[in-house]
């Protein structure tokens, strides 16, 4: 796979108890805005709009070939990629699943500060390895 997508809060936490911390619908449009086709499994597809929702490759199962993955549940650890984008929270919320973008090889190439919708700051980062 090409590009890994993940929302992290402050401190990397991605789930609590096997779902989602948070999320918001400025983020989905930023991921849409920069790829034609996401790859997703059908829990991560539940917070798409309808409308959205033709943008999407829902799998339960990845396969290693896609071109951008959004992935809420499993270990980005799994799978191999070469670039990396996070959407982080600057909020601290509770997980049970954590994930440090630079204790895995990887280097932050740039980062950008948008509003979001439920979240006054979102940064969007992107690494490579």
């Amino acid at each position: 796979m090409e590009t890994l997508i993940l929302c992290l809060d402050r401190n990397g936490g991605k789930t609590f108890g096997g779902r989602r911390l948070s999320e918001d619908r400025e983020i989905r449009k930023k991921m849409l805005s920069r790829f034609s086709v996401i790859t997703c499994d059908s829990y991560t597809s539940l917070q798409f709009e309808n409308t959205q929702k033709h943008h999407l490759l829902v799998k339960n199962r990845i396969e290693g070939n896609e071109e951008a993955v959004f992935l809420e549940k499993g270990n980005p650890e799994n799978f191999s990629f070469r670039n990396l984008i996070v959407f982080r929270y600057h909020r601290d919320y509770p997980s049970t699943e954590k994930y440090d973008p630079l204790s895995h090889g990887f280097r932050l190439v740039r980062s950008e500060d948008f509003k979001g919708y439920s979240h006054d700051v979102i940064t969007m980062e992107e690494y490579t390895r």
